[in-house]
């Protein structure tokens, strides 16, 4: 044994009531000022990050796939001028759209969906068609994805 382990164990033997005391404070004195000395700029630095946005979330990243949700698609939505707004609240009501993007090209938005079964991701894509404002749709079925990184990974890979 050695250190506190070994103060705390000789004083429980010989019953020193003052001398047991006396390391429990010193053992929390030192958990607090760890706390308060060790982690406290942590948990300052991490509460600004989110502050500016930086760090968006602290959930874990699940693979669709593992979720029964094979099905991954990238569909390109050409909508009229003005349905924007209307659009995109049907997009966000439809937990199988993982992400939409406003981008320039034959489209107006990018969505990437998740879908259990190609009649599944079908059923989602004629939801979505039928809305006022889409005028045209595209999709591209997600064979594999050979490359996987988060944002994360792109800040770390910066500074090697």
């Amino acid at each position: 044994e050695a250190g506190a382990a070994r103060v705390f164990n000789l004083a429980r033997q010989d019953f020193d009531t003052p001398l047991l005391l006396a390391v429990i404070i010193i053992i929390i004195a030192f958990v607090y000022s760890t706390d308060r000395f060790v982690f406290a700029p942590i948990q300052t630095r991490l509460a600004r990050l989110e502050e500016r946005g930086v760090i968006t979330g602290w959930g874990p990243e699940l693979d669709p796939r593992a979720t029964e949700h094979d099905v991954m698609a990238f569909t390109t939505l050409a909508i009229a001028q003005g349905a924007h707004d209307g659009v995109l609240a049907i997009l966000a009501d439809m937990p199988e759209v993982l992400e939409v993007h406003v981008v320039t090209g034959s489209g107006d938005l990018l969505c990437r969906i998740a879908a259990r079964s190609n009649d599944h991701l079908h059923e989602l894509i004629q939801r979505v068609v039928h809305a006022d404002g889409v005028i045209r749709s595209e999709s591209q079925l997600a064979l594999a994805t050979p490359v996987r990184r988060t944002v994360a990974d792109l800040i770390a890979g910066t500074r090697r």
